[in-house]
């Protein structure tokens, strides 16, 4: 479900444009996208602390992967990046969403 609401908010993010005015005058639109990492408790984690560090390299993995997506507990992080076999698919009814990284589209 959090991924879902994560996806959600991301598209909603994309969809709106901005209008800026360059120095020369002239009208430049921009967009704002979202990278997220989902991490899920008991099943990411024992602790706030590890709930909030899954959440945060399912983050980082949102971005080496190419941004403005969201990455959740189905996600397979490479054993490089958690030093242990990748996490499995597993949801449970408490998620967390890390902090969202806003850049210019």
């Amino acid at each position: 479900e959090a991924v879902k609401i994560a996806d959600q908010i991301r598209m909603d993010l994309f969809s709106q444009k901005f209008d800026v005015a360059t120095k020369e005058g002239h009208s430049l639109e921009l967009s704002v996208t979202g990278s997220f990492g989902v991490a899920s408790f008991p099943v990411d984690a024992t602790s706030g602390q590890q709930l909030i560090r899954m959440a945060d390299q399912r983050l980082y993995e949102a971005k080496r992967t190419g941004r403005n997506r969201v990455v959740g507990p189905d996600w397979k992080i490479p054993d490089v990046y958690t030093g242990s076999p990748a996490v499995p698919p597993l949801f449970s009814s408490f998620s967390i969403l890390s902090l969202m990284d806003l850049e210019k589209g």
